[in-house]
């Protein structure tokens, strides 16, 4: 899930900027804006939210996060920026929700360790396959 998060880092947008500012620059701009919002959306509807709806949610967001990510390679760069924004909203959820399935564990340090490590393999296994077919 996490091969969503940044592939958009290895794109190059030479000269390409929004109201004066690097597009690129508003691009990582609107994902920390994101997560930062996903996690308080997240304290409300990840807390609520019942075990025998985990799946269906989380393979939803997953949906969106793809569906937002290639919004981002083929809609105009001004609704780019509402794609990633979605990408991130979503992504910052399905955190919090495996993360909340490792809560309370025997082994929480351990399964959240082992999430942490997987957050940075896939990311840079994306970004370097992404570099691959530019």
């Amino acid at each position: 899930m996490y091969i969503y998060r940044k592939p958009f880092t290895v794109g190059i947008f030479e000269s390409l900027s929004w109201y004066g500012i690097d597009y690129k620059i508003l691009l990582i701009l609107v994902q920390v804006l994101g997560y930062a919002i996903s996690k308080v959306i997240g304290i409300k509807v990840i807390a609520e939210l019942k075990n025998q709806h985990r799946i269906r949610l989380l393979i939803g967001l997953i949906g969106m996060a793809w569906f937002a990510l290639f919004g981002l390679a083929i809609f105009p760069k001004s609704a780019g920026i509402v794609c990633l924004f979605l990408n991130v909203i979503s992504l910052g959820l399905i955190w919090a929700i495996v993360f909340r399935f490792c809560e309370g564990r025997r082994f929480m340090e351990v399964f959240t360790m082992i999430l942490s490590c997987n957050f940075i393999l896939t990311s840079g296994l994306v970004k370097t396959l992404g570099a691959l077919f530019i």
